[in-house]
């Protein structure tokens, strides 16, 4: 709101936590965190955490459930890993950045057609320890297994766009495709990975596989898959 509706800030008053802070206040991440790019028309939001901001953390939480353009399925998986994130991993801030358009479909096209994986929904958690390790948490659409992919592309792109008026084209999709949404951690030391497995959320605790899922944008890049629909551009 700050940002698209030309509000601006003329002062700030520090109280609480920002008021003790020797650190001091840093008055361009408040009203940063304030913006929050909390864009509804893009599916667009991100915001900066930090563990003892608590209010600020019941914000995000009941932005990420109120999304209005977010598929509730999406919703749902960025609220679990968020609040497991917040309960099993000692960070000092989190950077949060969560992407999801109106389809999924679309995203595919424009994805595929502009060769940018930047078009494909993806929620991304980066968050910093006491060690100063890089924490990596992300979603995306894709399988938990080689053997969960379909047979070929048709399978995939097998849905009629009109469903997007009933608002149910992403369900269909991920039905005929056999995707699901996906979760990981990367741990980065020096800029180098010292850990990266799969996911799940059991009762609120964070749980590790050994890495077999493969994301959307592997399929489409590094396997060719979609290779066969190089003509298509009516997305």
């Amino acid at each position: 709101m700050l940002g698209e509706q030309g509000w601006s800030i003329s002062n700030v008053h520090a109280f609480g936590i920002y008021n003790s802070d020797p650190r001091g206040v840093d008055i361009g991440r408040i009203i940063y965190k304030l913006k929050g790019r909390d864009h509804s028309a893009g599916g667009v939001f991100e915001t900066v955490v930090c563990p003892e901001e608590t209010d600020l953390i019941k914000e995000v939480k009941d932005t990420m459930s109120n999304h209005k353009l977010w598929p509730d399925q999406f919703k749902n998986t960025v609220l679990c890993l968020f609040e497991a994130i917040i309960k099993n991993i000692d960070f000092n801030q989190m950077n949060i950045h969560i992407y999801h358009p109106s389809n999924l479909l679309t995203s595919i096209g424009h994805c595929y057609n502009y060769n940018d994986t930047g078009y494909l929904p993806l929620a991304n958690f980066f968050s910093t320890d006491s060690e100063n390790k890089l924490i990596i948490h992300n979603i995306s659409y894709g399988w938990n297994n080689i053997e969960n992919l379909p047979n070929d592309s048709n399978e995939l792109f097998d849905v009629d766009p009109m469903m997007a008026i009933l608002g149910i084209l992403d369900e269909i999709l991920l039905r005929n495709s056999n995707m699901s949404l996906i979760m990981r951690e990367a741990v980065l030391a020096r800029d180098k990975v010292i850990k990266e497995a799969d996911l799940t959320i059991d009762f609120g605790k964070i749980k590790y596989h050994e890495c077999e899922s493969i994301s959307l944008s592997q399929v489409i890049f590094d396997n060719s898959y979609l290779s066969k629909l190089g003509g298509v551009t009516d997305f």
